[in-house]
Formats: structure tokens, sequence, C-alpha cells
């Protein structure tokens, strides 16, 4: 019984190996994010520049007929409001891959005392 077990087993610890392999790769991803993110709570036009500077000259123009302070408030707070999505985003995401991954420790004891038992 153990021998035939072996195979059922293997899939489920190389999905694993993929699954941390991806979650390094997202969580490399998500930190860079969450910078940008960071930097835009603190977003002041006037540190903001363009590569063009006819096209930074027509934007400052629209911001100014909006107002500095009101522009950078609603980068503020956009960012603010993504990063609360993320978040509740994220503990759903963790408190699914708590469930699939208990599910698959227990197929994995399941095996294990199946094999031992045989």
């Amino acid at each position: 019984a153990k021998v035939e077990l072996l195979p059922l087993l293997k899939p489920l610890e190389q999905h694993s190996k993929f699954e941390r392999m991806l979650k390094s790769a997202e969580d490399t991803k998500k930190e860079s994010e969450d910078a940008v993110l960071n930097n835009l709570l603190s977003f002041d036009v006037r540190e903001s520049h363009c590569y063009d500077p006819n096209e930074e000259c027509n934007l400052r123009n629209v911001i100014n007929a909006v107002g500095g302070n009101r522009f950078n408030a609603s980068i503020r707070k956009l960012a603010e409001e993504v990063i609360t999505v993320r978040s509740r985003r994220d503990k759903k995401e963790r408190a699914t891959a708590f469930t699939k991954t208990r599910g698959a420790q227990q197929l994995l004891e399941a095996g294990a005392q199946a094999g031992a038992q045989a």
C-alpha cells in the first residue's frame, strides 16, 4: 500500500514547492508595489516632474487650476484606498491559503498513516 500512495502524494509535494516559489516572486513584486504606494502617501506635486518639459508645463497648468494641495490630497487618498483594498484582499487570500495548506497537510498525514499501517 505504501508504494501505491507515493505516486499520489508526490504531485502534492511538487505543487507545494511550486506554490512556495510563486509566493516568493509575488512577495518581491508586492514589496515593490508597497514602496510605490508608501511614496504616494506623501506625494507632493512640487517634487514631481515629467520627462517631457512641455507635457510637464501642460500638467502643471491643469493641476494649478485645481490647486496643488487638492491634487496632492487626491493622490494620497487614492494611495490609502488602494492600500486598504489590498489589505482586505490579502487577508482573504491568507485565509484561503491556510485552508488549502491545512487540507493538503491532512492528506499527507493520512497518506503517511496509511503507509505506516501497511
